[in-house]
């Protein structure tokens, strides 16, 4: 992990991705892009390498820095074309209904830390977290939620501005230690982006990225950025918190 130095500052508030770190969607998330090759390239999905299962997915999702590469990598589309794709994504995931669960852990440990401003950063629909976290009653517990709707198409995830609107909604101008919690190389690269553009701008905020990987073997030798922390549970962040001081 990144060797860092702490500062007497205390963590001031914790934000999360969501796919893949607060919720199993992957399954989800397989079946629509299934569905949206079909109703928009007008081909069956078996005619693309990584639809033609969902290990063959899983490794595509691995290889990519953001939804926008799976689409135009993998699938062959033109910049134009992934950019209609993005306004159909919100539509198709709530008309499926392939079932989504909470990672274990996570409604326990986001509880716990109830006295933490806590946020969303995901590139997946605001509209359709709001839908999970109300199913699971932790609609009232982030304070902030940023969605892909709320951040320019080309300044999405590993650009560091979906964390920064973040930061800006929780910190309220405090000084701080600020936790991104994530599980793809992407949002270590997304945090450290966001702490350059502080540095730059002399907010005093650092960012400590912390990749969550449920006990998963995750190869981190060809990652130029690498994270803070490693923890195979959501639980194991608390006990991290307090290394860090409260």
């Amino acid at each position: 992990m990144n060797n860092c130095s702490f500062s007497n500052d205390a963590v001031k508030a914790i934000i999360w991705d969501y796919d893949g770190t607060m919720v199993n969607t992957k399954q989800k998330n397989y079946v629509v892009t299934q569905k949206i090759i079909r109703d928009f390239l007008k081909k069956e999905p078996c005619e693309f390498w990584a639809l033609q299962s969902y290990d063959n997915y899983l490794h595509a999702i691995e290889k990519i820095t953001n939804w926008r590469d799976l689409y135009s990598n993998w699938f062959g589309l033109k910049m134009h074309e992934v950019d209609q794709i993005g306004k159909m994504w919100t539509q198709y995931q709530l008309e499926d209904d392939t079932p989504t669960l909470l990672y274990p852990g996570i409604e326990q440990t986001v509880n716990k830390l109830n006295n933490y401003p806590q946020g969303i950063v995901s590139q997946n629909s605001k509209i359709n977290i709001i839908k999970q976290l109300q199913m699971d009653d932790l609609n009232n517990v982030f304070e902030c939620i940023i969605g892909f709707e709320e951040v320019p198409i080309q300044q999405q995830k590993p650009a560091p501005d979906g964390i920064l609107c973040c930061i800006d909604r929780l910190m309220d101008s405090q000084k701080g230690v600020v936790l991104f919690i994530g599980d793809h190389k992407t949002d270590i690269e997304c945090a450290n982006n966001a702490n350059l553009h502080l540095i730059n701008k002399n907010v005093h905020i650092q960012i400590l990225s912390v990749l969550i990987t449920y006990g998963a073997n995750v190869n981190l030798s060809d990652w130029t950025i690498k994270p803070n922390f490693l923890i195979t549970k959501p639980q194991e962040l608390l006990s991290k918190i307090e290394e860090i001081g409260i």
